[in-house]
């Protein structure tokens, strides 16, 4: 690594010409008291967002080191790519549609240097739409301020990948093992098994709703979301076996929500596979119970579900 580099920004993108450039100078107006560089990984996008990653090579070579790919390598690849080329003692994860406010970089490095016991700092997020428009709501309020990796279980996630700076740990054999179609959630529980995540509930970024893997082009959940939540839990159960009870009812809990989150979307058949499996995992509550049995009345679960949600967001 190089000493005089003490934070690498990681940003990846692919076809993000909206956004990129509001992006990159969130990065480069950062204010600190140590050198830090911009890595940008893009992944041969078919728009204009190459060109705008060079533009501002050009206005701050100092700062933007662009990692180009000859072919688009996907997102996962892309990651481990661009982190690979980090020199920093620690980095910071930016996804190329999400900004970074004020004193973000300064803030997180600063807490990562008084604890050495954490891996991963993360923080809040602002939430705007595609279209830049503000929410009322952020990423997720989370009052604890360290955490285990069975907090994580617990909450998965309770950040978002544009939040997270963590210590720069490529040596790691889970580099080279992930799932080709690895989600965030993956690489946060790898690496939280090398230490805790100390957690600002503050905002210090702003991130994009209605983009990333997270969108599906069918109204229901996502199944990439859904094996991806699978594949951490499968994993969480083969490493920690004293903990199956808990773990199991923490992959439950996230089986029931992705059922609640089917019945908003007006999908029956997603919210009986869903609270079923839950349930066959492992009974742990009793709203658990009550939506097992709207399982087989799911027109009555979708209207409770939507007039819930519907009140929560007002």
């Amino acid at each position: 690594m190089n000493a005089d580099i003490k934070v690498s920004v990681c940003v990846v993108t692919y076809n993000q010409e909206k956004y990129i450039a509001e992006c990159l100078q969130s990065l480069v107006d950062q204010v600190t008291d140590f050198p830090f560089e911009i890595i940008v990984g893009e992944d041969c996008s078919t728009d204009r967002t190459r060109e705008i990653v060079l533009d501002f090579q050009r206005k701050y070579p100092d700062f933007i080191k662009p990692l180009l790919h000859v072919k688009n390598i996907g997102p996962v690849e892309n990651i481990v790519a661009t982190y690979k080329q980090a020199k920093g003692r620690y980095i910071a994860h930016v996804d190329g549609d999400d900004l970074a406010l004020p004193g973000k970089l300064q803030v997180q490095s600063n807490v990562l240097d008084e604890n050495s016991d954490c891996v991963i700092c993360s923080h809040d997020m602002r939430l705007v739409t595609s279209e830049g428009n503000v929410l009322e709501k952020t990423f997720k309020k989370h009052g604890k301020v360290k955490n285990t990796i069975f907090d994580l279980y617990e909450v998965l996630p309770f950040f978002a990948h544009s939040s997270k700076m963590f210590v720069n740990d490529l040596d790691k054999k889970f580099w080279g093992q992930l799932h080709p179609q690895a989600l965030d959630i993956e690489v946060h529980a790898q690496q939280a098994k090398y230490g805790d995540i100390y957690h600002i509930d503050k905002v210090f970024g702003v991130y994009r709703v209605g983009a990333g893997v997270s969108v599906n082009a069918v109204a229901s959940v996502n199944p990439l979301i859904v094996a991806g939540n699978e594949r951490v839990f499968m994993d969480a159960l083969a490493t920690y076996k004293e903990k199956t009870f808990a773990l199991k009812g923490c992959y439950a809990k996230s089986l029931m929500n992705y059922a609640y989150q089917s019945a908003v979307f007006g999908d029956g058949c997603g919210y009986i596979a869903y609270i079923r499996k839950s349930v066959s995992v492992r009974l742990f509550s009793v709203t658990q119970a009550v939506m097992f049995l709207f399982s087989f009345l799911p027109i009555l679960a979708i209207f409770i579900s939507r007039k819930r949600n519907k009140n929560r967001l007002k």
